[in-house]
C-alpha cells in the first residue's frame, strides 16, 4: 500500500510540474512576436506531436522548442514510476531451507525474547535484534505473536501489488495448525501426515502449512 501511495503521489507531482512548466512558458515566451495567448494552437500531447486532447493548448513550435529536450528524462521518470509499482520482488526462502533452519535452531527459536522484541519500534533495530539473538545468518526477517499460543517467524516472500506470497514458520503451543491471517475464514483440509491446506472459493487466498517438528509448523500464504 505504501508503494501504491508513493507512486500515485509521484505521478500527481509530475503532472503538476508538467502543467506548471508549460503554463509558465506560455506566459513568458513570444512566438513570432506574439504571446502564446490567442495563437490558434496545433494541439499536441507530450508524447505525440500529431495527436490531440492535451489538457491545455500547446503549439507544435513550442513543443519542439521547449519540450523536446525534456522528453527523454520525463519518459524515464514515468517508466521508473510504473516499474516501481509492478516490479517483482523476491526475498523468499525455499520450504526445504525453512524446515532445515527450524530443525537446526529449534533451541534458539524456543527461547526467542519476544516480549523485549515487541517493545522495539524501528524496523531496522528489530532486524538487528533478531540477528543479535538468532545469529547474523538467520533467515528470520520479522516475528509476530497472534495470541498466547501462536508465534510467527516471517522469512520472506515474493510478489507485486496485485499478487503476493509469504512464507516462514510458526510455533503452535497446542501443536495444532493455524491459518495465520486467514484463520477466521479458513477451514483446513488435511492433505497428508501433518500437512494442511485451504484455498478460498474464488481462488485468491491460499494457506499451506506443514508440521516440521512437534509444535513447529512451516507456512505458505498467497494473495491474488
Amino acid at each position: 500500500m505504501k508503494r501504491i501511495m508513493a507512486a500515485i503521489v509521484s505521478i500527481l507531482m509530475l503532472g503538476v510540474w508538467v502543467y506548471t512548466f508549460a503554463a509558465a512558458e506560455e506566459e513568458q515566451h513570444p512566438l513570432n512576436g506574439r504571446s502564446f495567448h490567442g495563437v490558434p494552437p496545433t494541439v499536441v500531447t507530450l508524447f505525440d506531436a500529431e495527436s490531440v486532447d492535451f489538457p491545455f493548448p500547446l503549439p507544435r513550435e513550442m513543443f519542439r522548442k521547449l519540450w523536446a529536450p525534456h522528453f527523454i528524462p520525463v519518459r524515464i521518470v514515468c517508466s521508473r514510476i510504473v516499474s516501481s509499482i509492478f516490479e517483482q520482488s523476491d526475498d523468499s526462502q525455499s520450504k526445504e531451507d525453512i524446515c532445515q533452519y527450524v530443525k537446526e535452531h529449534v533451541e534458539d527459536l524456543s527461547g526467542f525474547p519476544y516480549l523485549t522484541y515487541q517493545m522495539i519500534w524501528s524496523d531496522e533495530k528489530k532486524q538487528l535484534f533478531i540477528e543479535d539473538d538468532l545469529g547474523i545468518d538467520t533467515i528470520v526477517k520479522n516475528v509476530y505473536r497472534y495470541n498466547q499460543d501462536i508465534l510467527k517467524f516471517y522469512c520472506g516472500g515474493t510478489g507485486i501489488v496485485t499478487s503476493s506470497t509469504y512464507s516462514g514458520f510458526y510455533f503452535s503451543k497446542k501443536d495444532v495448525p493455524f491459518a495465520l491471517e486467514f484463520e477466521e475464514e479458513a477451514q483446513f483440509t488435511q492433505t497428508g501426515d501433518g500437512m494442511y491446506e485451504w484455498e478460498s472459493e474464488d481462488g485468491q487466498k491460499q494457506v499451506i502449512t506443514e508440521r516440521i517438528l512437534p509444535n513447529w509448523f512451516y507456512y505458505y500464504l498467497r494473495w491474488d
